[in-house]
């Protein structure tokens, strides 16, 4: 019962090849620590079953695969990362603690060969990134607080193209351009411990964020888009405080103040002789988060219930024409979790999470429509259990049960469809051997649930309407030097 390699439109991992490198090195000498990493990932599909045989989401008929041979014209799918990084930092330089990182990126994603592009095509996002980060915590007076300062600087370069192997010299045309987005910030976070029960913590936040575009011909409606470069800053600030009111009851608030800027790239993919650049469309958008929460902990017993709110001047919903709707937004859940140790063989626990959202799409300055379920999901309860078996054997098996969502009544657009429920149960067990070896069993979905994954249903279309994967197992082997 074939699940299409891609089943949502967005890649997949079936018949793949994967490589995954991972090197990390370091020194310390005193105080004094420097640090390497490298990750280079690797991944390319290569399927005999590249007919999509389209279901029918009104009758709740899945998306299937049949074999056939990829597009002559395409090339094979997958993605592609290279991350460099390395880190100094001094442990005690004039009483403070110094950490300086520096990284680097090349990313490419190539996606499925599609009917959806003038003359097909496949496209593909390319992307270098690089940045450095600068911080410096200094502890303030004898009770423990600390001033964390410091500053960072981030420089995004992403473009997309389309690919048609059969169309000669006009083989890659431009989707969307890059756009280079450039972001320099400073920043201080303080921590001050007032008594014994009481932390109040707050911060600052000055961030400059440039974009700039090449100009380029749109692919779709054949416009003439000119060379773009637009600057935003603003200043935000968080507050917070907790209060251990007893051993076992701690009370906590906060409110915090984010800074972003719109997904440009999809904005200028879509361009038309009515777009306006200069407006709000990619603008950079200020949220504004509240949380206030209680921890129970009672040693072998523990919980924690959190309420929380955001709101965003501008938001970055997708409408059903998969552009970005610059309205006004709200969301707001709570999430409540236990865990328990009765023993030091067993725990368990689990937790609640309710997330929903509205945003303003007639411009009242009220909202008057739910979020899509890309943005806020159906409620989730979650549950675990673990057992030590013996010194060497050890078990998990965890539980995500997710509910249904449909608060849409008409006018269904993307992401607006009806979710239903599913329940999905993991399970593994671990033996480690006298030579240090771990032999790892995981079992994902071990009741070979038959259900439609979240993505798919929130799609709302019918070549996309592809059931979850059922029960896989894997075995792994790890060894500690």
């Amino acid at each position: 019962d074939r699940i299409h390699p891609d089943p949502n439109g967005q890649g997949g991992l079936a018949d793949s090849e994967v490589y995954n490198i991972f090197l990390k090195v370091g020194s310390t000498v005193g105080d004094q620590r420097i640090e390497f990493s490298g990750l280079y990932y690797k991944q390319s599909q290569d399927s005999d079953f590249n007919t999509r045989i389209n279901g029918d989401v009104a009758a709740g008929i899945k998306t299937t695969a049949a074999r056939g041979e990829l597009d002559e014209r395409a090339t094979a799918t997958g993605n592609e990362n290279l991350l460099l990084s390395g880190t100094y930092s001094h442990n005690d330089l004039a009483g403070s603690t110094l950490q300086v990182r520096a990284f680097y990126q090349e990313y490419e994603n190539i996606f499925g060969f599609s009917s959806f592009f003038p003359e097909d095509g496949q496209s593909v996002i390319q992307s270098s990134k690089h940045g450095l980060r600068l911080d410096i915590n200094t502890p303030v007076g004898d009770n423990g607080g600390n001033i964390l300062w410091g500053a960072d600087y981030t420089s995004d370069k992403t473009g997309q193209v389309v690919f048609n192997t059969g169309l000669g010299d006009r083989s890659v045309r431009i989707w969307a351009p890059d756009v280079t987005q450039k972001s320099l910030a400073g920043f201080a976070q303080a921590s001050f411990p007032i008594g014994d029960i009481v932390t109040l913590q707050g911060g600052v936040r000055h961030e400059q964020i440039d974009i700039s575009f090449d100009g380029f011909t749109a692919l779709f409606s054949g416009v003439d888009v000119q060379a773009g470069d637009v600057s935003y800053s603003a200043t935000t600030i968080n507050v917070g405080g907790n209060v251990d009111i007893t051993d076992w009851l701690g009370l906590y608030a906060a409110y915090s103040e984010g800074f972003s800027t719109a997904e440009v790239g999809r904005v200028l993919r879509q361009a038309d002789e009515n777009t306006d650049f200069a407006n709000s469309v990619i603008e950079a958008s200020v949220v504004k988060n509240y949380e206030i929460g209680a921890r129970f902990d009672f040693g072998d017993y523990r919980a924690s219930v959190a309420a929380f709110r955001a709101n965003s001047n501008l938001g970055t919903s997708i409408t059903s024409d998969l552009q970005i709707s610059r309205a006004p937004e709200e969301i707001y859940g709570v999430e409540i979790t236990f865990d328990a140790s009765p023993s030091e063989e067993l725990s368990y626990g689990g937790s609640v999470t309710y997330v929903n959202g509205e945003k303003d799409t007639n411009g009242d300055g009220s909202v008057d429509r739910f979020l899509g379920s890309n943005r806020t999901g159906p409620v989730k309860l979650t549950g675990y259990i673990s057992y030590e078996v013996s010194e060497n054997v050890s078990t998990r098996m965890n539980v995500l049960y997710s509910a249904s969502r449909g608060p849409f009544e008409e006018n269904m657009g993307f992401a607006e469809a009806p979710v239903s429920p599913y329940t999905v149960v993991d399970f593994s067990a671990s033996y480690r051997t006298a030579d240090t070896g771990v032999f790892t069993l995981g079992v994902h979905n071990l009741l070979n649930e038959d259900y439609f994954s979240l993505a798919s249903q929130f799609f709302n279309r019918n070549d996309r309407f592809a059931k979850a994967p059922g029960r896989t197992v894997k075995l792994s082997y790890t060894i500690d030097f």
